[in-house]
């Protein structure tokens, strides 16, 4: 499914450190903190896919750089590949500007975690849940 089979997992330069294991940067107007999605992609995905997606690209004039591009293993019960794509600032529709940009197609696209905080893999389009105080905990929420 890639060119090279040593090649599974492309981080760009800025990943994530040591000293970002907080991963949050607290205000009181609001959280910064990483994004993770899962596209599913149709057609095959190589090493050039991942490279250009872990190099960026401009939307809105900002250049908008992942912090990690993953090739997810392939599972038996999926015919399609998988990425998992780690963001900072959640640009309008910058994950699938990326991927869109590296030359592949999203057949969809998921949101799984916002820092911390998983969310739930039942959770349905528009719905949501209430937070509790573990949940606002694990968004970096100081009471």
């Amino acid at each position: 499914m890639i060119e090279d089979q040593l090649t599974k997992k492309v981080l760009h330069s800025n990943k994530f450190s040591h000293s970002h294991s907080n991963k949050f940067s607290h205000s009181r107007k609001h959280l910064v903190c990483y994004l993770i999605y899962i596209a599913t992609v149709d057609g095959s995905i190589y090493k050039r896919h991942l490279i250009a997606i872990s190099e960026g690209t401009t939307i809105e004039g900002v250049h908008c750089v992942p912090d990690a591009v993953e090739l997810l293993p392939h599972q038996a019960d999926m015919q399609r590949a998988r990425i998992r794509i780690v963001v900072h600032e959640g640009r309008k529709h910058e994950v699938r500007e990326l991927v869109k940009c590296a030359g592949l197609e999203i057949h969809s696209l998921k949101q799984v975690r916002i820092g911390g905080f998983r969310l739930p893999p039942d959770l349905g389009l528009g719905k949501y849940i209430e937070l509790n105080p573990t949940n606002l905990n694990a968004l970096g929420w100081k009471s």
